[in-house]
């Protein structure tokens, strides 16, 4: 959950993906002195968008269980999603060797 009137009031792009969130987080934090850009578990938020964009499903536990299934149609299809192109795609810092 975001704020809309923020979002427009900075100008900042429409939320469609972690890009976005992203630069909608750092234009918060950035232009909003003493205002903390989300409520919440922010991993959850992240793990939760991210899992969206990518098509997988929790199958139990909370939001942000490593281990989920690719689809609700094929619940033993499980996938532990730290182990995946998609995941290491986002979060791996080549620069770093590490996530």
């Amino acid at each position: 959950m975001y704020r809309e009137d923020r979002r427009k009031e900075l100008n900042l792009p429409e939320i469609k993906d972690l890009a976005s969130i992203e630069a909608y987080l750092d234009g918060i934090k950035k232009n909003k002195q003493g205002v903390i850009p989300i409520n919440g578990n922010a991993l959850n938020e992240i793990s939760t968008l991210f899992s969206a964009v990518n098509g997988y499903q929790t199958i139990g536990g909370d939001n942000i269980s490593v281990v989920i299934a690719k689809s609700y149609n094929s619940p033993r299809d499980i996938v532990a999603y730290p182990f995946t192109p998609e995941y290491e795609a986002r979060f791996y810092d080549a620069d770093n060797g590490d996530f």
